[in-house]
């Protein structure tokens, strides 16, 4: 349907949710207090206990890359770099558009990293005249330093994932509700979209 083009990325992922969901009940349940270990972590050592890791792992490598990749990477590359965020984490655009600068969502998000329009405007990016957030490079620049904020607040990569995707209010409450300092013990309290989300750790 044209007129809901945008809204592609969106539902893919809530597609990916499901599936990935129906595929886990497969799985053999792993005690709380024996979180998943990565078996490979990356060097720059973002990777840490992340539930059902290994499906998510399986589940990317059979995705084909997006059309659009190839044409934004470069922008998004250099954006990360400028900011010190690691470069396997410029698929969060994948993750969260299928590189499509337009996306967008019903609860108002847009642009390749699909931010929220206060956030937005917290990152110094204009709604009006133009949205700011559908510009590959600004948004790039701004989901790069959003990264980096939330990184300094919660101290890994896949807590700051959460947040970007949670909210950063979410994950401070479950964090301080289950007395909890790291991803895996407030995993299953989160919306499996943001579940999804810090699996791009690896």
């Amino acid at each position: 349907m044209p007129d809901y083009a945008d809204y592609d990325g969106w539902l893919r992922g809530q597609l990916a949710d499901i599936e990935a969901a129906q595929e886990a009940l497969t799985l053999p349940r792993v005690p709380p207090d024996r979180p998943v270990i990565p078996k490979d972590p990356l060097p720059t050592k973002i990777v840490e206990s992340v539930p059902l890791y290994d499906l998510w792992v399986r589940r990317m490598a059979k995705r084909p890359q997006p059309a659009r990749a190839d044409e934004y990477l470069p922008v998004v590359r250099a954006a990360f770099a400028a900011e010190d965020v690691p470069e396997a984490l410029v698929w969060l655009a994948e993750t969260e558009s299928s590189f499509n600068p337009r996306a967008r969502s019903p609860v108002g998000v847009r642009g390749l990293f699909q931010i929220m329009p206060e956030t937005a405007k917290s990152l110094g990016l204009s709604l009006f005249p133009l949205d700011q957030r559908t510009q590959p490079q600004a948004s790039a620049r701004a989901a790069a330093a959003y990264l980096k904020k939330l990184l300094t607040r919660f101290g890994d990569w896949p807590l700051a994932l959460a947040a970007y995707n949670g909210g950063e209010g979410r994950v401070g409450r479950m964090l301080k509700a289950h007395d909890a300092t790291d991803f895996a013990r407030i995993a299953k309290h989160l919306p499996a979209e943001t579940r999804r989300h810090s699996c791009l750790c690896a």
